[in-house]
């Protein structure tokens, strides 16, 4: 899943501040056997870059999942609600797909497209 690009609503004189658009690495890019992790015993798999890599502006560290993880939901590593893979997208969806608005002030969270990209989702 790839949302990134300009959302239309967002107001341009936050400086600092950015949507955060939906994006999941294709399983193909994120699950290559590759010589590197082929003998670790865990290692951190990249599912999607911060807030600031999906603006191309240098950031935090990318959002990942550890390793071998038996738990059936995994918990994500360095995105900031602290919360696990499913409810990662379920902030998402919430959001419309841009949980940066979640960190506005309710004075500028002004857009149209918000509320119809959220009108009838049910939660998961």
């Amino acid at each position: 899943m790839d949302f990134t690009g300009s959302h239309p609503d967002w107001p341009e004189e936050l400086t600092g501040a950015y949507p955060d658009p939906l994006l999941v690495i294709p399983s193909c890019e994120i699950l290559a056997y590759d010589e590197e992790n082929r003998y670790r015993e865990a290692y951190r798999l990249c599912i999607a870059p911060d807030e600031y890599g999906k603006e191309d502006v240098s950031g935090g560290a990318p959002y990942t999942i550890v390793l071998p993880n038996p738990a059936i939901d995994a918990p994500l590593d360095n995105e900031g609600h602290e919360t696990t893979f499913v409810d990662y997208l379920r902030i998402y969806f919430r959001w419309g797909t841009f949980p940066g608005w979640e960190g506005l002030a309710r004075d500028n969270r002004r857009s149209t497209l918000l509320g119809q990209l959220t009108q009838g989702l049910l939660d998961i």
